[in-house]
């Protein structure tokens, strides 16, 4: 099983754009999750649509006030508690 992580916090723009190349360019992963650190309402609402395309390959995790470096433990802990592969992005690369 592949995941892949990535933290957001109000980056919706970069957000997209790093979804779409994702979704389009591979069908390698298992699933994708975002840990976001209290992103804006349109977050929350874009996070709907994914999920509504991607339907149990998309997980949402929103833990406010929440740093990158905190999210990318958050994801080694559930990819040890998974036994999964984990690949890490972010919304700018």
């Amino acid at each position: 099983m592949l995941i892949v992580g990535c933290p957001v916090r109000n980056d919706l723009d970069s957000l997209k754009e790093m979804m779409s190349s994702l979704v389009n360019s591979t069908k390698a992963f298992d699933k994708i999750i975002i840990v976001d650190g209290n992103s804006e309402e349109r977050n929350q609402k874009y996070y709907k649509q994914v999920k509504e395309y991607l339907g149990k390959k998309f997980e949402v995790i929103t833990n406010p006030g929440t740093t990158p470096l905190e999210a990318y433990n958050k994801f080694f802990e559930i990819a040890k508690n998974e036994k999964s592969d984990l690949f890490l992005t972010q919304t700018d690369v």
